[in-house]
């Protein structure tokens, strides 16, 4: 069964049109078939591997392989799903197939869809998220310590830097395996 807030909750996905994004954006789809939510809109920021056109372009795609491209409503995603084929889970098997199978003759052995995850973690946080920590942070931009990225306070200094972010350093896989299957449509319900 479903444990989420149980008030309404509005999405704008705003993403870089990554794989990672491609599963976030059929997640929330799936969560709005079930009333779980609902998505306003789906927008494209130009800072991941690649360019803003093509950042468009590969969202479009997922809407379109989820009968989304010209209406919000969902009309035909239950229907591909209850097929258990779903072109949009096609298009990111051969894309993550791209991505992935050469990567792992450099000794990774972990696939980390993060804004998939993320999603998840709101969505279901109880049964999701099993460990997180509050932290003060800032992006450093000026190159002091990194160059464009998060930087932690380790140190903890409460008073004069209070916590402004959440770290989730664990979560629950097999829920996510549970959550995959759900957005292909070969689960009814999340147990």
């Amino acid at each position: 069964m479903f444990n989420v807030n149980q008030s309404k909750k509005f999405v704008i996905l705003d993403c870089d049109g990554g794989s990672d994004d491609a599963w976030a954006l059929l997640l929330l789809l799936r969560a709005e078939q079930c009333e779980l939510l609902q998505l306003l809109a789906v927008t494209i920021t130009g800072c991941g591997n690649t360019t803003c056109e093509n950042a468009a372009r590969n969202m479009r795609r997922m809407l379109i392989a989820c009968s989304r491209e010209d209406s919000w409503r969902l009309d035909n995603f239950g229907k591909c799903a209850l097929t258990n084929k779903h072109d949009a889970i096609d298009i990111l098997t051969q894309v993550e197939n791209a991505q992935w199978l050469p990567l792992q003759q450099y000794g990774y052995t972990n696939w980390n869809p993060c804004d998939a995850l993320l999603v998840a973690g709101w969505l279901f946080e109880n049964q999701f998220i099993k460990k997180s920590s509050t932290w003060h942070a800032t992006v450093d931009l000026t190159g002091t310590h990194t160059r464009g990225q998060m930087v932690l306070d380790h140190l903890k200094e409460c008073e004069k830097f209070p916590e402004n972010v959440r770290i989730i350093e664990l979560v629950d896989d097999n829920f996510f395996k549970h959550i995959v299957e759900w957005v292909a449509g070969l689960r009814n319900a999340l147990d």
